[in-house]
């Protein structure tokens, strides 16, 4: 098991979905990230959706075995770490801001602003294939894009995370 409270000093992570299959949970994602910008929080956005590997290291890191169903890690996400400690789902975001604490609590991370290529989701289109999941035609015979996921999307290069990035 790594040391997620070593390499994750000074940082918030935030697991979400972007799938959008089970509504009520992509909700609670994108309120979760439209709060932590609403006080204009540094945070790092790890989507299990995009990035399948994503939940075998959120497994990983709450410690659970391998035969635990994913769906139900689908289910209690969004999830929030910080300086590589677990902080709490979004309910636990909704009662720190409802108690006017939140703010208090994550004001070492305060200093976000919006990234101009991504617009602050930390995710764009593949510029190598455009989206379109195929690279160049090579002897009439159409390629996959090396460089993005099964969606033709991408880590931005200005503000996605350093360890995802490919390009």
């Amino acid at each position: 098991q790594r040391d997620y409270v070593a390499e994750e000093s000074g940082k918030v992570v935030l697991y979400i979905t972007s799938c959008q299959v089970i509504n009520a949970n992509y909700e609670r994602c994108k309120d979760s990230l439209a709060l932590l910008r609403a006080h204009c929080i540094l945070h790092e956005v790890r989507d299990v959706y995009l990035e399948p590997r994503l939940m075998e290291e959120l497994m990983d890191r709450m410690q659970l075995q391998e035969e635990i169903n994913p769906d139900l890690i689908f289910e209690s996400l969004p999830m929030v770490f910080v300086n590589g400690r677990y902080f709490g789902s979004d309910g636990t975001l909704s009662q720190e801001n409802e108690s006017k604490s939140l703010a208090g609590i994550l004001r070492d991370f305060q200093g976000r602003t919006d990234c101009s290529s991504c617009g602050g989701v930390g995710y764009t289109i593949c510029v190598k294939c455009r989206g379109g999941k195929k690279s160049t035609e090579t002897f009439t015979v159409r390629l996959k894009c090396a460089s993005c996921n099964s969606d033709g999307i991408t880590p931005c290069l200005d503000c996605g995370p350093k360890f995802q990035r490919k390009l």
